[in-house]
């Protein structure tokens, strides 16, 4: 199944691009920011980087126990083999002797393959002022992009919203969103405080839309969290997937692959940026929904 997942690492930037023409483009800046530490020609190495590292994690959903032959099966990137090479001569060793020749945090941006990723770690690490004044120009220009698109959608509920209300708001707007991909909200999965929005995909198994952290999404301050994620799970897994072992479920981390996403759609303040991030990952599965459900369904026939 997981070699199935691949394909869609390739189309990341694609993706990008299809997004912002609907009109989610609040991860842009966190990628204007990471690419504002490279060259030309490194920026060109770390889009290629990007499709690479997703389509190493594609490969190895979590919760997964692998022997020691399945791990040899797993998807390795010859470009990023090549860039760890590359590294290693200009660290003058491997990363296993890193601390033995580097002190301190200078090992921690050495081990970074990505050359932008590479740079900006550095620059946080040895310039952390300017760098704190570059982060936080790239947070507000996060932030008018999040209320330019609320506006866009026409969401204009700006009161905070507690505990209880979150979920009633989470749960309305899954229930417009999701179900135009076939999901709907699974009152035998479900628990108090913890909707699961499922979709079957064969008569034992089961896509599901949850909230991974329930404690996040609920924080007694004004600030809440999204962190929206996407399980296949046995059709018998009810609740939160964290009381289940390795096998009944996996995580499959769609949005990790483009930069900047999940961090931009993740906390909000009010009603309108929760239904906000909702539209935006719902979106994000809409572009990859054919070949995630492909690929489990080709894997289970």
């Amino acid at each position: 199944m997981c070699s199935g997942l691949l394909p869609m690492a390739e189309l990341v930037w694609d993706i990008a691009s299809s997004l912002r023409t609907e009109g989610y483009r609040a991860f842009e800046p966190y990628e204007r920011f990471l690419e504002s530490f490279g060259t030309a020609a490194e920026i060109k190495t770390h889009q290629i980087c990007v499709i690479e590292v997703a389509k190493k994690k594609l490969s190895r959903p979590r919760p997964m126990s692998l022997s020691a032959d399945e791990k040899r099966e797993l998807y390795s990137s010859p470009f990023l083999k090549t860039l760890e090479k590359e590294l290693e001569l200009a660290n003058g060793c491997d990363a296993s002797q890193l601390e033995k020749l580097y002190g301190g945090a200078e090992c921690i941006w050495r081990r970074i393959t990505d050359p932008c990723e590479r740079k900006m770690v550095r620059f946080e690490i040895e310039e952390n002022a300017e760098y704190r004044t570059r982060w936080k120009a790239f947070s507000e220009e996060q932030a008018v992009a999040i209320e330019e698109e609320v506006t866009r959608f026409g969401l204009f509920d700006d009161y905070p919203l507690e505990a209880g209300d979150r979920l009633s708001t989470y749960v309305a707007m899954m229930g417009a969103e999701a179900q135009r991909l076939g999901f709907k909200e699974d009152q035998h999965k479900s628990r108090l405080e913890y909707p699961v929005f499922s979709k079957s995909i064969c008569s034992q198994w089961d896509l599901c839309f949850v909230i991974q952290n329930v404690d996040m999404f609920a924080l007694p301050e004004k600030l809440g969290f999204l962190a929206f994620g996407l399980e296949l799970r046995r059709a018998d897994v009810r609740g939160s997937s964290n009381r289940w072992k390795a096998g009944d479920f996996l995580t499959l981390g769609f949005q990790q692959m483009l930069p900047g996403f999940a961090n931009a759609y993740w906390g909000f303040k009010n009603r309108a940026e929760l239904e906000l991030h909702i539209k935006a990952h719902i979106a994000f599965y809409k572009e990859v929904a054919s070949i995630i459900e492909g690929s489990i369904r080709n894997a289970l026939d």
